[in-house]
């Protein structure tokens, strides 16, 4: 079950903003922008990822 946490900084490096993560799965932009990151992490990419933000607000935990 591959999990990471992901901060505020990498997500707006890659033209990812918290207000872009409004499902409860990653999708269209968000997943493409990451999926290097993902792929390089054991993420399946063709299955569903889920999120959390971070209760501090500075990034977020990926699972599969």
């Amino acid at each position: 079950m591959p999990t990471t946490t992901v901060t505020r900084a990498t997500l707006e490096a890659l033209g990812i903003s918290i207000a872009d993560l409004e499902e409860p799965h990653l999708t269209g932009h968000a997943k493409r922008n990451l999926e290097p990151l993902l792929a390089s992490r054991g993420f399946d990419l063709t299955r569903d990822i889920g999120f959390a933000v971070l209760t501090s607000g500075e990034g977020i935990v990926l699972t599969q």
